[in-house]
């Protein structure tokens, strides 16, 4: 068994030692990032004004998802034009700081979305356990392309309680855009997600797809200081 396979190994442990007593539900989960952050201009404005009223006062209204469908598509245009000005040819750990505070304010948006009261100490045990790992494009078969927009993405486990994961799936369902529409995270282009199956391999297979890249880096052509995997909570 190598060093990567090891690793591999390990982390599949852990998330057995999580999976095993039936309590959780497993997920893959892809997000992608933008360049830089943006000030909405009035497009965008009237976009978040009126999904602002809707969600306040008919929440359930199928006029949602198409302003969500909407605020994506203009933000897309607007960040592929800033994201061109500042593309990175390699891999810092500036960029990667920047990608995971965007991903951190995403991780604060989807607790209280899915927990009630989430700031309480007892209602921890809820918070989503993730497994995060930096992805390149192209980093499958080692030709990293880096003048893409999102090129820099994370893959990651999730682990799902069951007291949340009707409320989960529904964000899955609907490409988390009730969590991506707001203002302080149009850093953030996208996020999918899927069930993992319960084959004896299949969790193995989505670690290693997941760490492709953060578990193969070698450390005698990259610096060990490049933050490319974390866990919440």
């Amino acid at each position: 068994m190598n060093p990567k396979q090891k690793v591999i190994k390990q982390y599949e442990e852990n998330i057995s030692s999580h999976l095993i007593k039936g309590d959780y539900q497993a997920y893959l989960i892809t997000t992608l990032f933008n360049m830089t952050n943006h000030t909405p201009d009035h497009v965008e404005s009237d976009i978040l004004n009126h999904i602002k009223h809707l969600r306040k006062h008919d929440p359930s209204s199928p006029i949602l998802y198409h302003l969500y469908e909407n605020l994506s598509d203009h933000r897309f245009k607007i960040n592929r034009t800033l994201n061109q000005r500042i593309y990175d040819k390699d891999i810092t750990p500036q960029r990667l700081s920047w990608v995971w505070k965007q991903y951190d304010i995403f991780q604060t948006h989807l607790v209280k979305t899915l927990i009630n009261n989430a700031g309480r100490s007892n209602k921890i045990e809820l918070y989503p356990k993730t497994y995060d790992f930096i992805d390149v494009f192209g980093s499958k078969h080692g030709n990293e392309i880096w003048d893409d927009d999102f090129s820099i993405h994370l893959h990651s486990i999730y682990l799902i309680r069951n007291e949340i994961a009707e409320k989960f799936e529904g964000l899955v369902a609907g490409q988390f855009h009730e969590i991506l529409w707001h203002p302080k995270l149009n850093g953030i282009r996208a996020v999918h997600g899927e069930a993992i199956g319960s084959e004896p391999d299949d969790m193995a297979n989505v670690i290693e797809y997941a760490g492709k890249f953060a578990l193969g880096i070698d450390p005698l052509r990259q610096r060990d200081d490049l933050p490319l995997s974390f866990q919440y909570p």
